[in-house]
């Protein structure tokens, strides 16, 4: 969440501050875990390219006001975080880390994003349903469920405002991180349809990935957008209510 925070103000309104904050935070990332190291580079990804969109263009990001901000980032990030990255691809060079998880069995499947787990109070409920799961009873089970799903849809439809200016944004991560947390075969109730999802290109196109193998993982990123969603959208839907 520091990562996502300041390297938007980076990228909206460039200072040394919000280069140190991303730098910093970043390197943290990678000292914690590498996934979180990849869903910050992913997040990082992402929110470059909704800007160059809303800005059409990178000119802003070529301004002399950015010139500063953007070498400190670069700079720091090179000091602190590409020395761990280089320990880790020297490492997964001669020790490979591939094949310690299977992506497709680790895949979020759908009927997990509404349907409560094992770990909710009345699991037993709904047995039958998440012991089909693909993925293990303890990452299955990470879905926002039926009650805030409910609720994202309806700020997205009601809840737009001034304070809402950058929903767009969250809900493309929101939607980006679940479609990844897919994996690279969609799977609905326990059954493998053969669908052609992103999180196999993105395979392709970054092999690093392939260390990961956990897709549903990255669920972590989704719930975050959605509180992102809610913090900028209820006050807006609060108002609209209360106007009516």
């Amino acid at each position: 969440p520091l990562f996502a925070l300041f390297w938007l103000r980076l990228l909206r309104r460039p200072s040394l501050r919000s280069a140190l904050g991303a730098a910093l935070s970043l390197c943290a990332c990678a000292l914690v875990t590498y996934y979180h190291l990849l869903y910050a580079a992913l997040v990082a990804g992402l929110m470059l390219l909704w800007y160059v969109a809303r800005e059409r263009g990178v000119r802003s990001l070529l301004g002399p006001r950015a010139h500063g901000p953007l070498a400190l980032f670069l700079a720091l990030a090179l000091l602190t975080t590409m020395p761990l990255v280089y320990a880790f691809a020297r490492e997964n060079a001669t020790d490979p880390t591939v094949g310690a998880h299977d992506a497709a069995q680790n895949s979020l499947d759908l009927q997990a994003l509404v349907v409560p787990g094992a770990h909710w109070r009345f699991g037993a409920l709904t047995q039958p349903l998440w012991s089909r799961w693909p993925s293990n009873r303890n990452e299955s089970g990470v879905g926002l469920g039926l009650g805030l799903t409910l609720l994202l849809g309806l700020i997205a439809v009601r809840g737009r405002g001034r304070p809402g200016r950058d929903l767009g944004l969250w809900y493309g991560l929101l939607l980006c991180f679940i479609v990844l947390s897919l994996g690279p075969v969609l799977h609905a109730g326990g059954v493998a349809i053969p669908v052609p999802l992103p999180y196999a290109a993105l395979e392709a196109a970054l092999p690093v990935i392939q260390a990961s193998g956990m897709p549903v993982r990255m669920m972590v990123m989704a719930v975050l957008s959605a509180a992102v969603v809610l913090a900028l959208g209820l006050p807006a839907l609060w108002r609209r209510g209360r106007a009516t």
